[in-house]
């Protein structure tokens, strides 16, 4: 039997920790410069098991806005297994 070991690769992933603009550390968030009423906020109301979450609002369809990591450290010939849990709202 072989034995499982769970380690996060993903820095931040329970989004804890916050700049002192309240943005998550570790993650960039996509553009750079946000156009007018676009959001990009750690929510303390809504997460999965818990932990805080990120949403992101963009008010006109034309927007796109993105979060991500890079660099995360996996090695080759390895398998992993990557969960990402989402909630969507008023998406068309």
């Amino acid at each position: 039997m072989a034995s499982v070991s769970a380690e996060n690769l993903i820095k931040n992933g329970d989004f804890s920790k916050v700049t002192a603009a309240g943005k998550p550390v570790d993650w960039t968030i996509w553009p750079a410069k946000l156009a007018t009423g676009v959001k990009v906020e750690v929510d303390k109301n809504i997460g999965h098991n818990d932990d805080q979450s990120v949403a992101i609002t963009n008010p006109e369809k034309k927007y796109y806005t993105r979060i991500d990591q890079l660099d995360i450290p996996v090695k080759p010939n390895t398998k992993y297994m990557f969960k990402v849990y989402i909630k969507g709202m008023n998406l068309e």
